[in-house]
């Protein structure tokens, strides 16, 4: 971000709270990951490897989770889209 009424050092705190902000999205998309897939899928934790039944529930849930997730951002950016578009710039 290159705001003119930001000071040097206010751009780059900004820029450090959204790297912050970043990290922890994906920290908590990961915690979330974790309790959809993860948990309901591996059962057996005697064995260093997956089952086969482990590792296909697995990737069909990271697909369904990522295909959701890829969804959600193109309705927002859509949505952001139409309120730019329409002059509303706000909620």
């Amino acid at each position: 971000m290159n705001a003119p009424n930001l000071t040097q050092a206010e751009q780059q705190e900004y820029q450090q709270r959204m790297e912050r902000k970043s990290i922890q999205m994906a920290i908590l998309q990961f915690s979330r990951l974790t309790q959809q897939c993860f948990e309901p899928c591996v059962e057996d934790f005697t064995s260093k490897t997956l089952g086969s039944r482990e590792e296909a529930c697995l990737t069909k849930c990271f697909e369904k989770f990522h295909n959701g997730q890829t969804r959600i951002a193109q309705r927002f950016q859509e949505n952001m889209a139409v309120i730019t578009n329409n002059g509303q710039g706000g909620f």
